[in-house]
């Protein structure tokens, strides 16, 4: 337990403790005892804007689930805009070495909704901070803690594999950090898993074959240890109230940690759910939309959302399709955009006097220049010019790909969007 005096944390504050995790975590990637390609960052440390060291939690919060894991929660009650600030030691992956991860899995307990988290464990060590939002509806919930004995790493199979597909070159672009390329060796089954990576939030990964074959030849199969059925290590749950103290909650005891509830609450890790934010569909009738406006609605985020773009449409035009690649296609589709090739096949790429910065899926391009992107795979391209609010000075093309309904012909798979880890600070909504 994490409480004053204990021989492992004498003395320490949750907050302090958060620091030590992650500190441990970008060490123990730089000093390789997980991979992490140096262009990479691993998880921020927390700094400046941490906020003030949660309240100590009641002794009855610090109860160990078993031997095997031992949780702190800040408290059990808690009203809307407040932290849900947790940390768990595991001694067995602190005595053998071992990085794991901790899936944090809060249920409401009159409602069939579900929302999940995970967590690096560095050093036998995991915390974070869930900031209650608004929507959160008054009432108790069971906040389940779940150690799984493995790291995120990613496996993946080529159908129809040949050998002259080796090596397989692969593109990784993390959310707000530099991206990077690596190679894996298949083996002669087409099978390869890719080195072990780190990163918060999500990751868009793309495969391409040698240079001189066309990625339409690849058909990838891929899974992460982390979003499949796994045998839990270790597991506990605690329970908390959101609202105002005594308020009603369906029936349940007032008593967020009464034995009562305890007795008739049962996790069922493989249960299905309702994830976070989901609402019944809303038929809105009108002037028939085309496909393209549809995905934009559906796939535009943030301030790629902004009306001042142009939109070329990739899903009922076959003009970007039947285009050499997309560099040729918008060098005379945009005015003052100019796309010359270089020495190294690539294209030197300039919108006038200022730079140019390319985004695929939302995720920026490290090395734009290179070709690898299918032009009968594009949904829309949205062009900002420039100075633009995305990328300062610089114009910025923001190219999608089809999905979902929208890929009503899928020849190949190469593209992937994987989840990572969970922010240390982030927002139960």
């Amino acid at each position: 337990m994490f409480s004053p005096g204990h021989p492992r944390c004498p003395g320490l504050s949750m907050v302090t403790m958060k620091r030590l995790i992650f500190c441990s975590a970008i060490l123990i990637l730089a000093t390789g005892g997980v991979h992490a390609h140096p262009r990479v960052h691993a998880r921020p440390h927390l700094g400046a804007n941490m906020p003030a060291p949660p309240t100590r939690p009641h002794p009855r919060s610090v109860a160990p689930a078993s031997d095997t894991l031992l949780i702190e929660l800040n408290r059990r009650q808690f009203a809307h805009g407040d932290t849900v600030s947790f940390a768990c030691h595991v001694p067995g992956f602190l005595r053998d070495s071992i990085v794991g991860t901790l899936h944090v899995i809060i249920e409401d307990l009159r409602k069939n909704r579900r929302w999940k988290y995970r967590y690096p464990i560095i050093k036998g060590e995991a915390a974070g901070d869930l900031v209650i939002k608004g929507a959160i509806p008054d009432g108790e919930y069971a906040v389940n803690f779940v150690v799984q004995k493995s790291f995120f790493h990613l496996d993946g199979k080529i159908k129809d594999y040949k050998p002259k597909l080796n090596p397989l070159s692969y593109l990784v672009m993390a959310k707000d950090k530099e991206g990077y390329m690596d190679k894996a060796e298949p083996g002669p089954d087409g099978s390869f898993r890719l080195k072990s990576m780190y990163f918060d939030d999500t990751a868009y990964i793309v495969f391409s074959p040698a240079k001189k074959y066309q990625a339409e030849y690849l058909w990838i199969d891929v899974r992460t240890p982390l979003d499949s059925a796994f045998t839990a290590y270790a597991a506990g749950t605690r329970f908390i109230r959101v609202g105002a103290p005594g308020a009603d909650a369906g029936g349940i005891a007032a008593d967020p940690g009464s034995d009562d509830l305890a007795k008739r609450y049962h996790f069922n890790a493989n249960r299905s759910a309702s994830g976070p934010g989901v609402l019944p569909d809303v038929v809105v009738k009108g002037r028939q939309k085309k496909l393209v406006d549809k995905f934009n609605e559906e796939y535009s985020c943030g301030l790629f959302k902004s009306r001042e773009f142009m939109l070329f449409d990739g899903l009922e035009s076959d003009l970007i399709a039947h285009s050499l690649n997309v560099y040729e296609f918008l060098k005379w589709q945009v005015p003052g955009f100019t796309a010359k090739p270089n020495n190294n096949g690539g294209y030197n790429l300039r919108w006038r006097n200022a730079g140019v910065t390319i985004f695929l899926d939302e995720f920026p391009l490290t090395h734009p220049e290179d070709i690898y992107i299918n032009t009968a795979d594009i949904a829309m391209i949205k062009v900002y010019a420039p100075p633009s609010f995305i990328s300062g000075k610089n114009g910025v093309i923001a190219i999608y790909t089809k999905r979902g309904a929208y890929d009503l012909n899928p020849h190949q798979k190469n593209r992937f969007k994987v989840a990572g880890y969970t922010n240390a600070e982030a927002s139960w909504e």
